[in-house]
């Protein structure tokens, strides 16, 4: 405040005049040289509340605050004994009960004889004005964003003007509170500062250490003799810099954290005043809104790298960027937006009983090499701890916790220097451990609530990370084994988007095709491939597929580009999208070009068989034609012998010699007919197809092995039904099975000893549309055991048997699109039965 003699001299022209000190503005009083307190002014009073009676029965002693009353007595003695101009602090009641501030200013009056006898002071409330525009600007610079040292520097120009002879500073702490991490004191020796910068903070560091962490006010007035923090140093840079006192305001947040500390240095010996800590405390407030601003903009400057790193670290994991990356990406993250902090990452090993990787860039190499196959349980430390109890641990300080002192990890941190660890388990989606991420400190200390947000979401990202890595690999496992399946069984599997004709084919199905699989599949590039004789029956069932989901089956062949075939079998499945509409099958494709192979040799080797089986039948199929060829032919030279004898009479008998040449025509026919079915039988030619009467088929083989049957005292019995529809197949196979079979029954027969055995032959049609014929004997039939394996080749019941006849049996009608199977009942006989499809026009 401006002490100049302005205001003392204009009192000096106006003291005797008291119309003139009533109306003086401001608050006025005078004081008499013995101390007492004489007039007050009518702004005084009104600003008090009194009247002039009050006033002169009161005094002003009544109007200031009862803790600031000796004080000012002391004050204003001293100024009159000086005869020197004097400031005065004091807080005045204001007339609604409200104390305010004030600085007076007292001014010696001379009387009219030049002596001393009057002194006056008028109250002056220009600090206060000057302070609350200061405080203005302060907060005008807080919201528009001005950098936090500047708006700091400011306001401690401003306590260095308002409270004289002092150097003020502010110690910001780092987001944790165990730290300075900046200091401001434009007045301070710089290397004072500098010093403070990065100290730990405690009640031992000195004042501002005691202030910030007790989050009181902690004064000393006299650095010099104040032991209490003579261990930490502090008083010897104090006294080292010509720091006499020391007056320290911790600066506390809305949330009640100590974010810094306001320091005022003076020369020794000085305490400050109601009025001094009125302005401190003001100034403290607005030093805790521009921290807290500057937090914020930095949290959310942070929250915004957060987030981008976030981003950057899913997109690692979608990109399929290998785990150890994801990983030092995830710990040089923590590392950046998280204060002195160092992060590493354990996982568990396959049966879960030790630690089997580990991640920290920037731990000491030989921390991580220790936590390597370590044995992994609650009691092996904070990690292990956290992921068994599936929930954060925090050990503050790693020296005084004694948990895992037995197990060796509390030694093998602090000997790489580790202070602090703060866990967090890494938890899969069902919530079962997969490991922990760690964050350590090289000093003591706890997390802030942003870094116990920071390690909990990173943990959970590093559970993404972990969780589709192990999933890529069994996918890639699952490929691989579903390939080598696909290889070795030449199976191919595709899908197909029917709406945008988009093909995926599996690698199989490449090779099958021939394709090169970097080109994308078409349906014009399948139909390339198709055979010609097949494509139309392969694109009338793509055209049905196009209709809607379904099922279906096709065989085709291709002709591949060194005109080979292959011979495919497709099965697909069709699903439709409902939320889109979206119709796809899902089908594969598999190479049946040696299995198409083997069935054309085995059909060729069981065409062998069967000529194999006639040729075994000739004797028996040889005289029974011979008795039939001897019967027409005996009967041609009876005919002609008798045409002769009719022709030669006379008259000649011209109408018997025309019947008995039909006759002998007949006979010749029926004889040529035996004779072209016995070369067939054995020619080993294709069988001609035509449409075959069973009935009659049945009745010409029963006449063919006639003989045989009543040399065996065979009976044959015969249900043909009437009016069967015809088939088509080849009449000589067909006859061949209904003998083989009949051969079988006469056999059964005869060696089960019976002199009066039959057989029964049955026709009829079944409700699928086919011919069933049945051949049952009343031999002993067969055993169960051997039932289901009599039509497989070389399987015989007989002594003498080969085991090949009713396997061509089975072959024949199976080529006819029929069926075979056999009945029996031990004892009772055997029935066997086979079914042909009747021809359709």
């Amino acid at each position: 405040m401006d002490s100049s003699s302005e205001p003392a001299q204009s009192w000096r022209m106006d003291h005797d005049c008291p119309a003139a000190f009533e109306a003086t503005p401001g608050l006025v009083w005078t004081m008499f040289s013995d101390g007492d307190i004489g007039v007050l002014n009518r702004p005084l009073r009104e600003y008090a509340g009194f009247t002039s009676e009050e006033a002169e029965q009161l005094g002003l002693r009544a109007a200031i605050h009862p803790d600031d009353v000796e004080a000012a007595i002391v004050r204003l003695r001293a100024i009159v004994a000086s005869g020197e101009c004097g400031e005065l602090e004091v807080r005045l009641k204001r007339f609604d009960g409200t104390y305010k501030p004030f600085c007076f200013l007292a001014v010696p009056v001379a009387g009219a004889d030049g002596r001393i006898s009057v002194w006056c002071s008028a109250g002056l409330a220009v600090r206060a004005e000057a302070l609350a525009t200061h405080e203005r600007h302060l907060l005008e610079m807080v919201a528009a964003g001005r950098p936090l040292p500047l708006v700091l520097e400011r306001l401690c120009g401003m306590l260095d003007e308002a409270l004289e002879g002092s150097k003020s500073s502010v110690l910001v702490l780092d987001p944790t509170g165990a730290r300075v991490e900046k200091v401001i004191g434009p007045g301070l020796p710089s290397g004072y500062n500098a010093v403070l910068e990065g100290k730990a903070v405690s009640c031992d560091a000195g004042p501002c250490g005691m202030a910030s962490s007790l989050k009181v006010p902690v004064l000393v007035s006299d650095v010099a003799v104040d032991a209490r923090w003579d261990s930490s140093g502090w008083p010897a840079l104090a006294s080292m810099h010509g720091l006499g006192s020391c007056w320290s305001t911790p600066i506390i947040s809305s949330t009640g954290d100590a974010v810094g500390t306001l320091a005022i240095y003076q020369g020794p010996g000085r305490l400050p005043t109601p009025l001094q800590d009125e302005v401190i405390h003001r100034l403290t407030h607005i030093a805790s809104i521009a921290i807290e601003r500057m937090q914020g903009d930095r949290d959310r400057e942070r929250a915004e790298i957060l987030l981008a790193r976030e981003k950057r670290l899913l997109e690692m994991i979608a990109r399929g960027s290998s785990l150890p990356l994801v990983l030092n990406a995830l710990c040089d993250l923590v590392e950046e937006v998280a204060t002195r902090c160092h992060c590493g990452i354990l996982f568990f090993g396959a049966d879960g009983s030790e630690w089997q990787y580990a991640v920290g860039p920037n731990l000491p190499q030989g921390y991580n090499e220790a936590m390597q196959g370590r044995p992994a349980h609650r009691a092996s430390g904070p990690c292990g701890l956290a992921a068994f109890e599936k929930a954060p641990v925090i050990v503050p300080n790693i020296e005084a916790d004694s948990r895992w002192e037995a197990h060796g990890w509390r030694d093998i941190a602090l000997s790489h220097g580790l202070q602090a660890c703060w866990s967090s388990p890494i938890l899969s989606q069902d919530q079962h451990a997969l490991g922990a991420l760690a964050v350590y400190r090289f000093e003591s200390g706890s997390p802030s609530t942003f870094e116990l947000e920071l390690i909990s979401q990173l943990s959970h990202i590093a559970s993404i990370a972990v969780e589709r890595t192990r999933s890529e690999n069994a996918l890639k496992r699952s490929e691989a084994f579903l390939s080598e399946a696909q290889r070795l069984s030449s199976t191919g599997s595709f899908s197909w988007h029917v709406a945008s004709n988009e093909f995926t084919w599996s690698e199989q199905a490449h090779r099958i095709f021939n394709f090169d699989d970097r080109i994308p599949v078409t349906v014009q590039q399948v139909s390339s491939r198709v055979h010609p004789d097949d494509l139309p029956r392969l694109l009338e069932v793509i055209d049905q597929a196009r209709c809607g989901p379904g099922e279906f089956e096709h065989e085709c062949r291709l002709r591949m580009p060194d005109q080979s075939v292959k011979y495919l079998r497709i099965l697909a499945s069709g699903i439709c999208d409902v939320e889109h509409g979206q119709l796809e099958y899902i089908g594969a494709v598999q190479d049946v070009t040696e299995r198409r192979l083997a069935d054309e040799a085995l059909s060729k080797v069981r065409s062998e068989l069967s000529y194999v089986a006639r040729a075994t039948s000739l004797g028996a199929l040889t005289a029974s034609i011979a008795h039939e060829v001897n019967q027409p032919l005996a009967g041609i030279v009876a005919n002609a012998s008798t045409c002769l004898r009719m022709l030669a009479v006379s008259p000649p008998n011209i109408e018997g010699a025309r019947e008995t040449a039909k006759r002998t025509i007949r006979d010749g026919n029926r004889a040529a007919d035996v004779i072209v079915r016995l070369r067939s039988l054995f020619a080993k030619k294709s069988g001609l197809t035509e449409l075959v009467d069973l009935n009659e088929a049945t009745r010409e083989v029963i006449a063919l092995h006639s003989s045989d049957l009543q040399r065996s005292r065979v009976i044959v019995r015969t249900e043909l039904a009437d009016d069967i529809p015809l088939v088509r197949g080849d009449r000589v196979q067909l006859q061949q099975v209904i003998l083989n079979l009949m051969i079988n029954a006469t056999e059964s027969i005869v060696q089960s000893g019976s002199d009066h055995g039959s057989i029964s032959i049955k026709t009829q049609s079944d409700e699928n549309n086919n011919i069933v014929i049945s051949v049952s004997d009343t031999g002993p039939g067969i055993d169960s055991n051997s039932i289901d394996m009599i039509f497989e080749s070389f399987y015989t019941t007989k002594k003498n048997g080969m085991g090949i006849g009713l396997s061509v049996c089975k072959n024949i009608i199976e080529m006819h699109g029929g069926n075979i199977w056999a009945e029996t009942e031990l004892g009772s006989g055997a029935s066997f039965y086979f079914s042909v499809p009747i021809n359709t026009p």
